[in-house]
């Protein structure tokens, strides 16, 4: 009987980068809601056009499924049968549970639930999730660069533009170097090197060791296959075209006539307060990161403020009642997706 892997972030009952996190947000979101303007707030939110915010709604439930199809494009290489429903399904599932589980505990379960469904490797789904990831940062620096084709024809602000030119370029310097560290990991130099750094380790342990290895070089292989390669990037540019429109919508529901920069701005942002573990729901330093954003365009203090709460409701409630839904009907509970996910790891040791 394999010996059980060390126990993921769902079933760690005291975890002191829970407790940070935690109390991180915590201290955010105390500091936002004291800040607040209430009367300017509630008129603004008084005043929100529904049908904007309906069609925002929509477009983020766009961007969601443009991520399934995505992660079926990087998918397709470890199982070329894997249904696109299947992965809309555990998408809108893992979205959901993030928002009543700390550090994206969903990001977890996503994979776990497929792994469970389909036979395939835990271990070699989750490494297709890190590739996701830097997709993702591809986005943000075409999203820069954009912006400062924008602001350049606009004649915008030089110290603007010297920052966002700086973000640009670090943001593409790391995009590089991750896709550099994730081709490498998938050549049979990093498996010759890791062979011989093993060496001198008891067998189990080593055999357990390059297993894991190679199920999460299987998942890291699509990024240096251009066939799927490309259609992923294609795909990043329309997922992030749907979290764009959603951004600008929700700022014509509060009567604000944004840009396309501002909207792509704020979409950098979100992509950067999601990005890291945090609090369940995004509470606390998302509405910070969406308010300050906002507010650097010259968007009025109190209409920023019901931004971060539109924005959050339309990033949030969404996908998170589909996910429910798709649970429920799958009939998977809490304490069955923790076991799923515990299922994976001891099956991949």
């Amino acid at each position: 009987m394999p010996e059980p892997v060390a126990e993921p972030l769902l079933a760690r009952s005291v975890d002191k980068r829970l407790v940070v996190v935690l109390v991180v947000a915590a201290a955010l979101l105390v500091w936002f809601i004291r800040g607040l303007h209430w009367a300017e707030l509630a008129d603004a939110l008084y005043g929100v056009k529904v049908g904007y915010l309906v069609l925002a709604a929509g477009l983020m439930l766009g961007d969601y499924f443009s991520r399934a199809v995505r992660w079926m494009l990087i998918v397709r290489h470890v199982d070329r049968e894997v249904p696109l429903s299947t992965l809309w399904q555990a998408t809108a599932i893992g979205a959901a549970l993030n928002t009543f589980l700390p550090l994206r505990g969903g990001d977890l379960v996503r994979p776990a639930v497929v792994a469970q469904d389909r036979g395939a490797p835990f271990t070699t789904l989750l490494s297709t999730t890190v590739v996701e990831r830097l997709f993702d940062a591809f986005g943000v620096v075409m999203a820069l660069v954009l912006i400062l084709l924008l602001l350049s024809s606009q004649t915008g602000d030089p110290a603007t533009l010297a920052q966002l030119r700086r973000w640009g370029i670090g943001s593409g310097v790391l995009a590089v170097v991750g896709f550099g560290v994730v081709l490498f990991l998938a050549t049979r130099q990093a498996r010759a090197t890791l062979m011989r750094v093993l060496r001198p380790w008891p067998a189990p342990v080593r055999m357990r060791m390059m297993r894991s290895y190679l199920q999460l070089a299987h998942g890291l292989e699509a990024a240096g296959n251009p066939l799927r390669l490309l259609p992923a990037l294609l795909t990043t540019v329309v997922l992030w075209s749907f979290t764009t429109s959603a951004i600008l919508a929700t700022l014509y529901a509060l009567g604000v006539q944004a840009s396309l920069a501002l909207g792509l701005f704020i979409a950098v942002a979100l992509t950067a307060s999601i990005s890291v573990p945090q609090a369940p729901g995004y509470l606390g330093l998302f509405q910070v990161v969406m308010e300050n954003a906002a507010m650097l365009w010259g968007v009025p203090e109190a209409v920023a403020e019901a931004e971060s709460f539109v924005l959050w409701f339309v990033y949030v409630g969404p996908i998170t009642l589909a996910g429910l839904w798709y649970a429920f009907r799958g009939r998977r509970g809490f304490f069955r997706f923790r076991r799923e996910l515990l299922a994976g790891s001891e099956k991949d040791a």
